[in-house]
């Protein structure tokens, strides 16, 4: 009986999928108008030269009213593709709008790469799936025969197929009517967009208007087609759950449930026809030519992926080609041999050229373990690569602009006794690059060896030097001293200092039992009344006051978790 029910459940979804778009539609509000959307008409029209428009989105309250208004405004399609889709009242708001945008005829997919989880129920991921005949969900690579993994689907492929963890999906790409696009780092989770009380991630992405949207949309449709991308509806847990509602579906508003009224402001806003004139974000820029690169679905080897990734060698290009200097963000600073080969030739070509980097600090950053191989690289990314790093802070004097939803978490922290004495703690996950002033690139990489070898990216590169000069700013913004510690060299003293750092080099090259307690490095804070210098400044240590590798931490456990990391994990370079 169980069985039949199931192939009647599947035969069902199957024909429903089958149906041309619109054909269950009813009659529904059409699509809002959008600054956007005739933007995008307007540089696809331009015949004299390639012409596009773009914005950058700092801001995650004002990244996902972006999307909605984008799915509001869909005429046709809606392509979305990411790393992560996780259960929660941001996403199940968000597929609300989706539903809308298939209701009224919009074809809407969505590829998620299915390393990362879901959540730990089965009933919502179904309900999305048998939404609607337009809306199509595959999942990339998949890890197990069921969509919903649990702990022993983990165990059972790290301990027989390991390889399969690797080589992951890690684009992200939201492509509306095959002409506008949002490229960046944002995952589909609350934390992405400001909405959670206890933590969030500053992120970047970069929306355009015009052909090289249709770029992303091809690169979509190679993912999309590609053999380890399976339709949602195969999988075990799905068919059964299926079965299950063959004939007694339950309401969504008991499956599927989420309080609207939290989404209230950000919908009206969403309706404007000019986003970016109602919010301190996504300023417009014309630019001239942009460039999408992108890795192809998969990649056998090290020396393929270096020969044949479209992603690096645009990245390389760009990177070989400059001349003065380069300011870059990620959220974890691991370099690769491949990154290490580039800056090594730049600054052997050019000794005064100057990389500064942005990145999160060990009390900021979400992944202590990564947070320990970065502390293990910094004297050679400092004395070898010549870096200058600024590690951003957990609770940055500039939070309010950061995050302008920070009032509201504030008052539900107190509400709910989460919190009542700091904001939620922020994160960076943001990669960008700026190359002398003149490019920008906005990607999906992390510039680490997991982006570079184990991972498929994206990127986009823009060459207009208003628009690099405006990612400029909010990078080094994210620099200053009100909220990123700077990263130097201790101040050394004679025969201890000097003994001191010989003993960290010597036990930084050690790929286990790396023990000496010491590091070469610091985190220095600018001193009250004191204006900001380079590390490399001879008065730099009166300007600076030492704070040690952890400031920030409010656990006590987290420096002793990173030096156990860090003293016997080096080995794991390769795959942070």
């Amino acid at each position: 009986m169980i069985n039949r029910q199931r192939n009647i459940a599947l035969c069902t979804v199957m024909l429903l999928m089958t149906l041309p778009a619109g054909f269950l539609s009813h009659v529904q509000a059409s699509a809002i108008e959008s600054e956007l959307q005739d933007l995008a008409a307007e540089a696809i029209r331009a015949s004299e030269r390639p012409k596009h428009y773009a914005a950058i989105y700092n801001i995650g309250e004002y990244a996902l009213a972006l999307r909605v208004h984008l799915i509001r405004s869909a005429r046709h399609s809606i392509d979305i593709q990411t790393f992560i889709w996780t259960d929660d009242a941001t996403t199940r708001f968000l597929f609300s709008e989706l539903k809308r945008a298939a209701q009224r005829g919009v074809s809407v997919r969505l590829l998620i790469d299915h390393a990362s989880p879901f959540g730990n129920r089965i009933e919502p991921l179904a309900a999305m799936v048998s939404a609607h005949a337009n809306i199509k969900i595959r999942y990339f690579k998949p890890i197990s025969k069921n969509a919903i993994k649990g702990p022993v689907d983990y165990t059972s492929i790290v301990l027989s197929n390991f390889q399969k963890l690797n080589r992951r999906m890690h684009n992200k790409l939201f492509v509306v009517d095959d002409r506008i696009a949002i490229l960046g780092g944002r995952n589909y989770q609350t934390i992405y967009y400001d909405w959670d009380e206890e933590f969030n991630f500053k992120d970047r992405e970069i929306v355009t208007c015009g052909p090289v949207s249709g770029d992303m949309k091809e690169s979509f449709e190679t993912y999309w087609a590609h053999e380890h991308s399976i339709p949602a509806i195969q999988f075990i847990d799905i068919q059964a759950i299926l079965a299950k509602w063959s004939f007694s579906r339950p309401d969504d508003s008991t499956t599927f449930y989420y309080d609207a009224s939290e989404f209230t402001a950000l919908s009206k806003l969403a309706n404007n026809y000019s986003l970016a004139s109602q919010v301190p974000d996504g300023h417009i820029f014309e630019t001239g030519k942009i460039e999408f690169v992108c890795d192809p679905p998969v990649l056998a080897s090290r020396s393929e992926i270096e020969e044949d990734s479209s992603h690096l060698k645009a990245l390389e290009t760009e990177l070989r080609n400059a001349k003065s200097y380069i300011v870059g963000q990620s959220p974890y600073l691991v370099a690769c041999k491949w990154t290490k080969g580039i800056v090594r030739d730049i600054v052997e070509d050019n000794p005064d050229f100057e990389i500064h980097f942005s990145t999160n600090s060990v009390a900021a950053t979400n992944h202590v373990i990564v947070g320990a191989v970065a502390l293990k690289q910094q004297r050679k990314q400092l004395t070898k690569l010549k870096y200058h790093i600024y590690q951003f802070k957990p609770y940055p004097e500039d939070a309010e602009a950061f995050f302008p939803r920070i009032q509201v978490l504030e008052a539900s922290n107190k509400q709910t006794e989460l919190n009542n004495s700091r904001n939620p703690r922020s994160s960076l996950h943001a990669k960008s690059l700026v190359i002398d002033g003149k490019i920008a690139v906005v990607s999906t990489s992390n510039f680490d060896p997991r982006s570079t070898y184990l991972n498929t990216e994206c990127a986009v590169i823009v060459h207009d030097k208003a628009f690099a000069t405006a990612l400029e700013e909010n990078i080094r913004r994210d620099m200053a001293p009100r909220n990123s510690w700077v990263v130097a060299e201790r101040k050394s003293t004679p025969v201890i200092g000097q003994f001191n750092n010989l003993m960290a080099s010597i036990s930084g090259t050690l790929p286990v039992l790396d023990v000496w307690p010491t590091p070469h490095t610091s985190c220095f804070e600018l001193k009250e009344g004191k204006t900001p210098l380079p590390r490399s400044h001879p008065e730099f240590y009166q300007h600076y006051r030492g704070v040690g590798n952890f400031p920030g931490c409010e656990e006590a456990t987290v420096g002793i978790k990173v030096r156990f990391f860090k003293a016997l994990f080096g080995w794991a370079t390769p795959m942070m």
